[in-house]
């Protein structure tokens, strides 16, 4: 392997365990361990200027929010350096250093593994959740956490989408091998069924829409290899069997919805007040946001102090200070509070998600550019996969993309390397071998 590809696969192996590890720090410091692990294995002077460019262009954005913005939270700014990381590691490092299918399938050698642990760790979590509720249906879920939280009896936290989310993008990395080499039949399986056990509502829906949409945007898909019907009708069995166990879970989701839509529940009192009130009082919002960290961000929430542990019992970060933005207090920490003496659970009825972090904190424009940037993807990958296998691979990839935008409507999902880190660097890798000419004449 080359230098770049060892460094880059050292830094994919630390991340999996920090990532997977009951600390919520070191998950958190995971892509900045990652990218000095990388820099300190390849000396790369490319990667260090990029990211040195990357916190110049922050610290530039942050100056000037402090200038034009009266009550600017300078504390919560920074901490959206931390909650964003995990994209500075696949943007600083350029992508002819990790295009490699050697490096792609060690990588994947690792993700079977922790697929297998994680899932078998998962389902005993959730046979032991069955023994204390008498179903697999409705809060069983919450016990499926994996070694993120390994105890048996839940934590009752977001261990359990953190969970769910990982394995859902380790299993769409998976996916293409199974399909193309009939590799790893064992660990999709396992994977699957914990992964239904965990009972994530919006991951399983969110990740089925995903799949396809990309199978319908990179059609044809060749249908003459059999492993395709395989997979095709596994996965089918696998939504079939997902509605069924699950069936009281599914029979929430309308119930939501005409909630959302009637504007009365928490979420949709917010996304009102930020699209419709609050350029009242902030004129520039729409165009420019309000900056990092100060609306309802997970920088912005940490930064108030009462994340971590709640609103009712929280724990402040040591040696960080505590406030939030006058926009945030007005507008939005009045449902939080709302929420937490409802006692109603579930991310569906949060007041925050990143789709509407970005467009308050950064404006329409840059949410929108986040929309572009992926068709953008998509588009220039389909004009470049001719075969069978590049078609597969990049529907993959596509069904990693989409995913990770859909979550971005559920909670604030992208500014947790938890949940995101794992599959942005297996996504940096496939995007990598399937732009390169080299690499997609020898993926057979």
């Amino acid at each position: 392997m080359r230098q770049y590809h060892k460094a880059y696969l050292v830094a994919f192996i630390i991340s999996l365990f920090l990532v997977w590890s009951p600390s919520n720090a070191l998950a958190y410091l995971a892509p900045i361990i990652a990218l000095v692990v990388f820099i300190a294995m390849t000396k790369s002077g490319t990667v260090i200027q990029n990211v040195i460019a990357w916190f110049l262009v922050w610290g530039i954005i942050i100056c000037f929010y402090i200038l034009f913005t009266p009550d600017f939270v300078v504390h919560s700014a920074l901490l959206s350096v931390l909650t964003y990381s995990s994209f500075i590691v696949v943007m600083a490092i350029p992508r002819r250093f990790v295009a490699s299918l050697d490096l792609m399938d060690r990588m994947l050698k690792w993700a079977r593994w922790i697929v297998v642990i994680e899932a078998l760790v998962g389902i005993t979590q959730g046979i032991y959740g069955f023994n204390r509720t008498g179903s697999f249906d409705i809060s069983n879920g919450d016990f499926v956490e994996g070694t993120i939280h390994p105890a048996l009896a839940s934590e009752l936290s977001l261990s359990n989408p953190m969970f769910a989310i990982n394995m859902a993008l380790l299993l769409i990395a998976l996916l293409p091998d199974l399909i193309l080499r009939r590799k790893g039949f064992f660990t999709v399986l396992v994977g699957s069924i914990a992964l239904i056990m965990a009972s994530v509502l919006h991951v399983l829906i969110m990740l089925a829409s995903a799949g396809f949409l990309s199978i319908l945007f990179f059609w044809p898909i060749s249908l003459r290899r059999s492993m395709t019907y395989l997979v095709g009708t596994g996965l089918t069995a696998a939504v079939i069997l997902a509605f069924f166990a699950l069936r009281t879970n599914f029979s929430t989701a309308d119930g939501f919805a005409r909630l959302l839509l009637s504007g009365e529940s928490y979420r949709s009192i917010a996304i009102q007040r930020a699209v419709i009130e609050m350029p009242r009082d902030y004129p520039l919002l729409p165009l420019v946001g309000l900056g990092p960290g100060q609306f309802s961000s997970r920088a912005g929430l940490i930064g108030t102090g009462l994340y971590f542990g709640g609103p009712k019992f929280p724990r402040p970060l040591p040696f960080v200070p505590q406030g939030m933005s006058q926009a945030f207090e007005d507008n939005t920490l009045d449902l939080w509070l709302r929420l937490v003496e409802t006692r109603t659970k579930g991310s569906t009825h949060l007041p925050f998600l990143s789709w509407l972090s970005v467009y308050v904190e950064w404006g329409v424009l840059v949410l929108l550019a986040v929309f572009c940037i992926v068709l953008i993807m998509l588009i220039r990958l389909r004009s470049v996969v001719r075969s069978y296998p590049q078609r597969v691979l990049a529907a993959a990839f596509g069904t990693g993309v989409i995913f990770l935008l859909f979550i971005g409507m559920q909670e604030n999902y992208w500014e947790v390397p938890q949940a995101i880190l794992i599959g942005l660097l297996i996504l940096k890798v496939q995007y990598s071998i399937l732009m390169d000419q080299e690499m997609r004449r020898r993926l057979v």
